[in-house]
Parts: C-alpha cells; sequence; structure tokens
C-alpha cells in the first residue's frame, strides 16, 4: 500500500519502502541505463544521468519544496524537479550554457504541476550568486 506520511523529509511511506519499485535501494551508481525521455539529452560534457537528481529529490525532499543546483549545466537537475513537482533554481556561469538549460527546462512538460524555475547566470560562489538566489 503506497501512501504518504506526515514525514518532515520526503513523500514517501517508509513502512512500505519495499513497494516503491522506482526507489533505487541497493547503490545510486548502478543505473542500467540512462533516461533519455523528454528534455534529456547527453550533448553537454557536464551532464550526468537524470536518475541520480531524481531519486534524490524523491529521497530528500517533498512536492512544493524548492531544489538548488549550484552547477546547473544544461538543466538536468531542473528537469528532473520540474517532473517531480519540485520548484527548482539553477545557477550556472557561462551565458550560453544558462541559455541551452533554458530551453531544455522549458521543453519539458509541466505534467499538470505548478512548479516555478529559475536560472541564474552569475558565479555560484559569490555573494551576489547568494543575493540572487535569496
Amino acid at each position: 500500500m503506497r501512501g504518504y506520511t506526515n514525514s518532515k523529509i520526503n513523500d514517501l511511506n517508509l513502512k512500505d519502502w519495499k513497494e516503491y519499485q522506482d526507489i533505487l535501494t541497493d547503490s545510486l551508481w548502478l543505473i542500467g541505463e540512462r533516461d533519455k525521455s523528454g528534455a534529456h539529452n547527453n550533448a553537454y560534457h557536464g551532464n550526468f544521468i537524470p536518475q541520480i537528481p531524481n531519486q534524490m529529490m524523491r529521497r530528500f525532499t517533498k512536492k512544493g519544496d524548492v531544489v538548488l543546483d549550484a552547477f546547473l549545466g544544461h538543466g538536468t537537475t531542473l528537469i528532473e524537479s520540474k517532473r517531480l513537482g519540485r520548484h527548482g533554481i539553477g545557477i550556472e556561469l557561462i551565458p550560453e550554457v544558462a541559455q541551452s538549460a533554458i530551453r531544455n527546462i522549458n521543453h519539458e512538460l509541466p505534467n499538470g504541476r505548478k512548479v516555478f524555475t529559475e536560472v541564474i547566470v552569475a558565479d555560484s560562489t559569490t555573494k551576489e550568486a547568494r543575493e540572487k538566489v535569496l
């Protein structure tokens, strides 16, 4: 029986964790095939498989929470946050890469979830970037 609990960390029912066939419990790094659905592509040199942020967000956030990606790249984390009903803020240093991320994120359908995504062009190590996020 899958259901939601009053967990402060996530939306998973921890009493029935074995029922979640889509939650990987052995290793987050042993994934058979890359998710290439929707807006995902592997054209950017720094991107990683979408299942990693997906699994992390499902385990450690709830729907409606805000996810911050300080090294946005082409938007993998924000695509997954949008799919999972989490708001997303991404910081990218290179304007051209940020524009590509915006296109990728906007390509992803909202799945009926009303979430915001914001891409900030900045150096994520600076005070100015932190002020833009806050």
